[in-house]
């Protein structure tokens, strides 16, 4: 992540996408529009019926499987104190969790229900959200003029249920509706 963000910064990237707010503090030449582009919201996804996770410090014990990659996840955990395996691949992480390999798979609620279809992982439980972020569209400052155009277009496409349609399966990480 921080590697997009470094050529974003000196101009070497016009543009990316799937930024929280607090991950380009301190970038001085990058911009984020305030229509946001998703909504993440991270569950932990377990089997035994015995596991009462209400809150990030419920996983502490538990070495939640994390996806690599998956920077908003690790730094949640992280932040938490929350000790954490990476796994490869989301597939590999429920398969995991299907053979018992690992108690708890923490990621995104969308994602993670996705997954365990692919994997026909059932009679699972998700806990209650512990984390949600934000996510919007990041430019580099020269293109700051855009800005208002792109916000419209987002904006008509979250109004207009664009945005849902063209997410098809993620859909439900799409806001409802932009900020004015």
């Amino acid at each position: 992540m921080e590697r997009i963000l470094l050529d974003l910064d000196s101009g070497q990237v016009d543009a990316t996408y799937a930024r929280t707010r607090r991950a380009i503090e301190g970038y001085d030449n990058i911009v984020q529009l305030t229509v946001p582009y998703s909504l993440i919201r991270i569950v932990a996804f377990y089997l035994d019926p015995d596991l009462s996770i209400n809150s990030l410090a419920d996983l502490a014990p538990l070495n939640p499987g994390i996806m690599r990659g998956d920077m908003l996840t690790v730094t949640t955990a992280k932040r938490a104190g929350i000790p954490y395996t990476l796994i490869d691949h989301i597939d590999l992480g429920f398969l995991m969790l299907k053979q018992r390999r690992v108690k708890v798979i923490l990621t995104d609620n969308t994602i993670g229900r996705i997954f365990a279809r692919h994997v026909n992982l059932n009679n699972y439980f998700v806990s209650e959200e512990l984390f949600r972020a934000t996510i919007f569209h990041t430019l580099n400052k020269k293109h700051a003029h855009l800005i208002p155009r792109l916000e419209k277009s987002f904006r008509s496409m979250l109004e207009d249920g664009t945005a849902k349609r063209l997410a098809g399966k993620y859909a439900d990480m799409i806001p409802e509706t932009a900020p004015e």
